[in-house]
């Protein structure tokens, strides 16, 4: 048309379309799974009162049954996607529908507002600053360094709850353990002490990549790759 609306009509749908794909959903399934997997998102603020809190609980079970009975159609019918390897299982191991069904609404959950939000950040920075649109343009690798920087200065997820196994100690501050603390990524992701000038955006930065968008260690992001590919390509596709 020559225009759009670049949250609603582009970013939201990218990264459920490529997950939906993968686990065999319906493309005309999106308005449904893109409502489910933002209630999702507000259950975990834990804000809404009792009667918002049965309205999105409810809402939850909608989605667990509609994945049911995709689970249910790979068991009968093997199909060479995702959630066909899922549910056909490896070296004799077979997972239960309740961990099938987990499983897939967190892979639709966290591979879904996070993209959108660096995509429709990603895509906004470029129209504010057209000149990196020509130094992006025809060059992989300087758009793959363009994603690396979008991640680190805006995370899609600002910070994660995490529980103290251990008594420690922070910058002079006691931590008792069983201790709640916000792990806040997007400071992190801006400490002058790792990042020179964090606060802004530098396209050459030498070490964009060690920001912790994606988490780190055991709690690495099991999909980052997927999310830096429907970067890379959102972002080649805006610079065309």
């Amino acid at each position: 048309r020559g225009r759009a609306e670049l949250v609603t009509e582009y970013a939201n749908p990218l990264p459920l379309y490529v997950m939906m794909d993968a686990i065999g959903a319906a493309r005309e399934d999106l308005a449904d799974l893109k409502r489910w997997t933002d209630y999702s998102v507000e259950s975990f603020a834990l804000t809404a009162d009792r009667e918002r809190e049965i309205f999105l609980h409810t809402e939850t079970l909608n989605m667990q049954h509609y994945l049911y009975k995709l689970i249910k159609a790979r068991r009968e019918t093997y199909h060479d996607d995702l959630l066909g390897d899922l549910v056909r299982g490896q070296d004799g191991i077979e997972l239960s529908d309740e961990e099938l069904i987990s499983l897939v609404r967190e892979f639709l959950i966290a591979g879904n507002e996070t993209t959108t939000n660096v995509t429709a950040a990603g895509v906004h920075l470029l129209c504010e600053r057209p000149e990196l649109q020509d130094e992006l343009r025809g060059d992989d690798e300087r758009i793959k360094g363009f994603v690396e920087e979008m991640l680190r200065i805006a995370a899609p997820l600002q910070g994660l709850f995490r529980q103290t196994l251990v008594d420690t100690t922070v910058d002079g501050v006691d931590i008792p353990a069983g201790s709640f603390v916000m792990l806040r990524v997007g400071s992190g992701n801006r400490d002058s002490a790792r990042f020179a000038d964090g606060d802004s955006f530098d396209l050459g930065r030498p070490n964009n990549a060690q920001h912790m968008a994606f988490g780190a260690g055991k709690h690495t992001c099991v999909g980052s790759a997927l999310g830096r590919t429907e970067l890379f390509e959102s972002d080649r596709k805006s610079v065309v």
